[in-house]
């Protein structure tokens, strides 16, 4: 879900996939584990992000992880 603006005919919120609506996730994510540590180097929460993805089977084989980001991990 994200925000768009909002008009006569629309509630501001609209569904999107794909990596436009991915890449603030993940860049979300790589900024709590910054906050959360500050020493960690870029490779490190790199490694961290792709260690917690959950494999999920519809997306083998359509994204590069072969799963989603969980961030709770």
């Amino acid at each position: 879900l994200s925000t768009v603006p909002k008009s006569s005919n629309q509630s501001g919120f609209a569904s999107y996939s794909g990596t436009s609506m991915a890449t603030p996730h993940v860049s979300g994510v790589a900024a709590l584990l910054l906050s959360d540590d500050s020493s960690r180097t870029y490779a490190q929460v790199k490694e961290r992000l792709v260690k917690s993805v959950r494999p999920l089977a519809a997306l083998k084989g359509k994204v590069l992880s072969k799963g989603m980001l969980d961030a709770h991990m």
